[in-house]
């Protein structure tokens, strides 16, 4: 392998070696990974081929078996680098914590429906996730519903209007409506707390950050999401007298509920900002990587044959490769999630595309160490390719999607539900009046030629 690979349209190895020196290579490397799906699988098989890739400090990991020792090693490879960068913006938080403090602050997930919790006991909950569905898929329906309304009002006035919704104009609602139910704190708009929480994990996921450039975007979206949640918090009325009844809004009955439970787990000395903090992180863990994984998942689904229309697989109800491959599910009876395993799962794992594809870890061990043929020394940020641990044929590994080790996101059960609510409903509009894909604006759009077709949508319910 030299490097030329027709997806990247350049020579990778060549590319590099005219870079200039070692932080030019990072930032030529971080803007292939942030480019687009295929560039970042481009330079994912190189990495793969060359068995790893060092770059001064840098150590790329490929190799599925290689990525997961070095996930589950959570001694050695720590995450210490996403904690300075949450410390500079939205604040301290347990996915960015090792050893006893990431155990003890841990704990705080226990305000998600149906918590997970890795190698220790979880906490499903069925009833919370088919109320989680059920919210995604209504709103689905309401959006789509609306769009519909939308165009017909356009159409009055010019014929030749389209049907047409970003990606996040779909799931922004969905995302906010969850919010608002289960953590109490509705956005100032549909798309507020969405487009925060972009701002801000872009700064602490990409692998090379520029602190210049991504690092105030991050702080200034910090610092307005912070200061709503401490605003919703202030506002809270305080709990009533016994026996005496109260008419508040289900979303403040519900912050009032999550703020007492984080007071209680963070101690008696925890301030509002101690709670904001760790709520504003737990809203951000638990929804924004359940966003990128559906946008993910539209990307890489079939194209009908001679367009960009989507090609939907079939969804048969009673089909369910989680509950059968996953001893997760299996244990804990789980609902299944036929539209997520079909239409998001499978084909993420087809394509080798994580919902957070480029995962890093800094070394902390007292010795040098080898992984593969790459020679490893404290301090080093060894970045892996969670991606690269799926695969179709093996159902038990589609959870890697949501990450592997002590740190897989809390809220994995609560994703699963909010894209299968998602799913089930987009998924509908099948066959001719499927949607057409179109990038837009740095966005993804769905077209739909059938206007009709979106006025009979039924948010169905889980099994």
């Amino acid at each position: 392998m030299h490097g030329g690979n027709p997806s990247l349209s350049i020579d990778i190895t060549t590319a590099l070696s005219a870079a200039g020196g070692v932080e030019q290579q990072k930032r030529l490397i971080g803007k292939w990974l942030d480019k687009d799906r295929a560039t970042a699988r481009a330079f994912w098989d190189y990495v793969q081929e060359c068995g790893g890739l060092a770059i001064g400090d840098w150590k790329l990991v490929a190799d599925s078996a290689q990525v997961t020792a070095v996930l589950q090693d959570h001694a050695a490879f720590s995450v210490a680098e996403y904690n300075e960068r949450m410390r500079a913006t939205s604040g301290r938080f347990f996915l960015g914590m090792d050893g006893i403090e990431h155990d003890r602050d841990a704990k705080l997930g226990a305000i998600i429906p149906s918590w997970n919790r890795f190698n220790q006991p979880s906490y499903p909950d069925p009833d919370a996730l088919r109320d989680v569905h059920d919210t995604a898929a209504a709103v689905t329906c309401s959006v789509l519903a609306g769009l519909a309304r939308r165009t017909e009002i356009a159409r009055l006035t010019y014929a030749r209007a389209e049907c047409q919704v970003k990606s996040i104009e779909l799931f922004g609602p969905v995302l906010d409506a969850c919010a608002a139910r289960f953590f109490g704190v509705p956005g100032h708009s549909a798309y507020s707390l969405f487009a925060w929480a972009k701002d801000v994990t872009w700064f602490h996921f990409r692998v090379y950050a520029d602190k210049q450039v991504d690092q105030s975007p991050a702080e200034h979206a910090s610092a307005q999401y912070r200061q709503h949640v401490l605003s919703l918090i202030a506002a809270l009325p305080p709990e009533p007298r016994s026996g005496e009844e109260e008419d508040l809004p289900a979303d403040v009955k519900r912050l009032r509920e999550v703020v007492n439970q984080l007071r209680r787990l963070l101690g008696p000395d925890a301030r509002d900002e101690d709670v904001a903090r760790n709520l504003i992180g737990i809203m951000m863990g638990s929804l924004t990587a359940t966003f990128k994984a559906f946008i993910e998942a539209l990307l890489v689904q079939a194209r009908q044959l001679g367009s960009d229309r989507i090609a939907w697989p079939e969804v048969a109800p009673s089909a369910n490769p989680a509950a059968s491959g996953c001893p997760y599910a299996q244990a804990h009876a789980l609902p299944s999630f036929p539209h997520y395993d079909a239409l998001i799962a499978t084909p993420l794992a087809r394509a080798k595309r994580g919902s957070l594809d480029t995962v890093y870890r800094k070394y902390q061990g007292t010795s040098e160490t080898m992984l593969g043929n790459l020679t490893v020394v404290p301090k080093d940020l060894v970045i892996v390719w969670l991606g690269g641990t799926l695969d179709p044929a093996k159902p038990e590994q589609q959870d890697n999607l949501f990450g592997i080790g002590v740190h897989k996101c809390p809220g994995m059960d609560m994703g699963k539900a909010i894209l299968n609510g998602v799913m089930s409903v987009l998924s509908q509009v099948r066959g001719i009046d499927a949607p057409r894909r179109r990038a837009m604006e740095g966005d993804l759009a769905l077209v739909f030629d059938n206007v009709a077709a979106l006025k009979t949508l039924k948010p169905g319910s889980l099994v």
